[in-house]
């Protein structure tokens, strides 16, 4: 796959000070492009954009904290990137809160929705699919003005979305996948291109506690988000939407064409998802 050249293209992401969306911020930035980071935490975020400048060029990178939940500051996220870049041809919805945000250990002492603080449960549905609803509906009216806007969307696995102790994070990223597939068809023809995203494995970020089980050098890194996402704001994927693709698999030796066709299948739900239940007891 020949390098990919995102100059003259201008993105948002949110989430941006640290893990998945400071790793993509980076990734775009390498790779030519204005990048504004959006994120709720003012001082990490200042820093992450500070870095990012020296490495690529302060007049490439600036930063908004936002609350991507506040319909105001999701419109004043979009206009502070109008005003700094005078463009905007991609939006990363990235910003996200976890069960860990209520519980710093709910693997091993698991979450019951019925034991959630319901503030926080909202919090998470507010963050998680209300942000990436808010900030998309600020972005989209400019982009499609300009015929041309990429649309990536922070997904998850689907045993995530339905597992049991993620009553709040799974159903927020539920509601991502629907609203993007709606997105999706609603954008049809217009030039503006919907897709969804997610790891494929946990990935080592504030997101994953240290109960989960695991050597934390084995989750992937979030750099492993850049190559897809990278290609997908690009001029050269004017075609490609509709997709869940797992950055995982996105093969860099392939062709784009092929490297999506073998890592992403059709955005929402295949046929083959079925919830995680309990065994039925034997009926005799």
């Amino acid at each position: 796959m020949k390098p990919v050249s995102l100059e003259g293209r201008t993105a948002i992401v949110t989430g941006a000070a640290t893990g998945l969306g400071n790793a993509m911020a980076a990734g775009l930035a390498a790779a030519g492009a204005r990048v504004m980071l959006v994120d709720i935490a003012a001082v990490p975020l200042e820093a992450a954009a500070a870095a990012l400048g020296e490495r690529f060029g302060s007049s490439n990178v600036s930063c908004v904290a936002a609350d991507v939940a506040s319909p105001a500051a999701a419109a004043e996220a979009v206009a502070a990137c109008l005003d700094r870049f005078g463009a905007l041809h991609a939006l990363v919805n990235n910003a996200g809160l976890g069960p860990v945000s209520i519980r710093s250990n709910f693997i091993s002492e698991p979450l019951r929705f019925w034991t959630c603080p319901p503030e926080q449960w909202r919090r998470i549905l507010e963050v998680n699919a209300y942000g990436t609803f808010l900030m998309s509906h600020a972005a989209v009216p400019h982009m499609l003005a300009q015929g041309d806007g990429r649309i990536v969307n922070l997904s998850t696995t689907w045993e995530t979305m339905l597992r049991p102790g993620l009553a709040a994070y799974g159903p927020s990223k539920a509601a991502i996948e629907a609203l993007s597939c709606a997105m999706t068809g609603e954008l049809e023809g217009t030039g503006v291109t919907v897709n969804t995203i997610l790891p494929g494995l946990p990935a080592d970020t504030g997101l994953v506690p240290d109960d989960i089980g695991l050597d934390r050098s084995t989750l992937l890194p979030p750099a492993v988000m850049v190559p897809p996402v990278r290609w997908l704001l690009s001029a050269d994927a004017h075609w490609a939407t509709g997709r869940r693709i797992s950055a995982m698999d996105w093969d860099e030796s392939l062709a784009p064409a092929e490297a999506l066709e073998r890592c992403s299948e059709p955005i929402a739900w295949p046929e083959k998802v079925t919830p995680v239940l309990p065994s039925r007891p034997d009926a005799s």
